[in-house]
């Protein structure tokens, strides 16, 4: 189980901004992941500093859409107990 957090940020003059998570998104995710893109050209976006105290901050370009996702923490009673049911693939017949 994974939470995912999106948004847009437009960043600073000097090519940064800082991304804002949810105060409990450290509390409740860990092995964090992000993807960034440019909006309305090429942009060599890159993450300035990882994830910490619920920001990460940006760098390298005017505007990007950023995607930051974390596993739910095993110890997490409600995400163990309602877990995602994988289906199985149907019989042909």
């Amino acid at each position: 189980m994974m939470n995912i957090y999106n948004g847009n940020v437009v960043l600073d003059a000097s090519g940064e901004a800082v991304v804002d998570m949810p105060a409990y998104s450290q509390a409740t995710n860990r092995d964090f992941r992000s993807q960034l893109t440019p909006i309305g050209g090429f942009a060599p976006l890159y993450i300035a500093q990882k994830i910490g105290n619920n920001q990460f901050r940006i760098a390298g370009g005017m505007r990007a859409g950023s995607l930051a996702a974390g596993d739910r923490h095993p110890q997490d009673a409600w995400a163990n107990e309602n877990q995602t049911q994988v289906k199985e693939p149907e019989p042909e017949d």
